[in-house]
């Protein structure tokens, strides 16, 4: 399957960004959304190795400890926000991030209140959306409807959370917290507690904690 925009392969190689009040404030969203904006106006491609997600964290730690720096970042850039289901710390994250980087958002927050209660499809959706906005950050119900999208829009797809299957801008949050506080992504043993089976987050942990030696993990559940 062919995905136009080619930078959703490092949030599905390096699979879950949700901000659960960590410690990185709104920064690591922002240093998505830079990414994903001015890679596509430079035509580059995202990286896909290990230490893709220390790159972000150098720039959400500049963005941090640089704030007037960034303040006009995204200025004249518009972020869409695609939510069919309920979110409240995904979106106004990002929401807020792009709003710290001086660009503007519009979107929707329920799936009720778009022409998907028509019967809209996410392909018609995103190619009218991509005529308005520069960048879309979507959360779907449904697995794979982030890349449905990306095939059918050249603006890029942030992947915030499908279905059971993937939360990459989460996971992103919880490397760089893992990497503070053990100082380390190697020859860990991780457990992992609650929905296992649908838990997209947990799905997405895994998966970015397995391409580093020594991993373990205790699986927990009900």
């Amino acid at each position: 399957m062919k995905i136009r925009d080619q930078s959703l392969h490092r949030f599905e190689l390096i699979p879950r960004i949700n901000k659960d009040f960590g410690p990185f404030g709104f920064s690591l969203e922002a240093a998505i959304i830079i990414n994903k904006t001015f890679q596509r106006a430079a035509g580059g491609r995202a990286h896909t190795d290990n230490s893709a997600t220390f790159r972000f964290g150098g720039i959400q730690n500049d963005i941090e400890n640089n704030k007037a720096k960034y303040a006009h970042a995204c200025e004249g850039k518009i972020m869409a926000t695609c939510f069919y289901e309920p979110s409240t710390r995904t979106r106004l994250s990002f929401t807020s991030a792009m709003m710290e980087l001086g660009g503007n958002v519009l979107g929707f927050s329920d799936a009720a209140s778009s022409s998907v209660s028509k019967g809209e499809t996410v392909a018609d959706t995103v190619r009218v959306i991509g005529c308005f906005a520069d960048i879309i950050a979507m959360r779907h119900p449904k697995e794979g409807a982030p890349v449905v999208a990306a095939m059918h829009t050249d603006v890029p797809i942030i992947n915030a959370g499908d279905g059971g299957h993937n939360h990459p801008t989460q996971t992103l949050t919880d490397l760089l917290t893992i990497k503070m506080e053990m100082g380390r992504l190697d020859n860990l043993t991780v457990g992992l507690c609650g929905d296992l089976k649908f838990g997209r987050t947990v799905h997405s942990l895994v998966a970015a904690m397995s391409r580093y030696t020594g991993i373990k993990f205790v699986l927990i559940s009900p």
